[in-house]
């Protein structure tokens, strides 16, 4: 019997409660889902959540697995990417922006606004426009994505 015929069967008895069935599902392919997580996120704690996140999905039914469409462990591969593509995607919606002219070693930027031929009204508009804007991003609710 092949991988994908065994895989098949150990789910099917997995589903219908088989607790050892489950065991030996873990033990064939939580390593390449580790091994796999580990290369792409470079986190040991990581990827070991995401291993986890994996199997529970599997074994709460949450993800649904369709023979027809491929073997167990390249839909356990898809389901390992898409979990890390989320969790890069959060860490990203919660990095702060830099603040405007920190690159360039200025407070704020106005060392910049402030040369020979800076027009004053100008930089009084770029401070009422900053302080607006800051003003704006003060009150905007954080976006939660589940």
């Amino acid at each position: 019997m092949d991988n994908q015929e065994t895989d098949s069967s150990l789910l099917t008895q997995m589903r219908d409660g088989d607790v050892a069935a489950f065991q030996r599902l873990y033990q064939r392919h939580q390593g390449s889902i580790y091994r796999y997580a580990l290369m792409r996120c470079g986190q040991s704690a990581l990827a070991a959540d995401v291993v986890q996140d994996v199997f529970m999905g599997l074994l709460s039914k949450s993800y649904r697995y369709d023979a027809g469409l491929g073997s167990l462990q390249n839909f356990l591969f898809g389901v390992a990417r898409n979990l890390l593509l989320k969790q890069d995607q959060a860490e990203r919606r919660h990095q702060p922006l830099p603040a405007f002219g920190k690159e360039f070693g200025e407070e704020d930027g106005e060392e910049v606004l402030m040369s020979e031929t800076t027009e004053p009204a100008d930089v009084i508009f770029h401070q009422q426009m900053t302080e607006h804007v800051r003003q704006a991003v003060a009150v905007l609710r954080p976006i939660i994505v589940t």
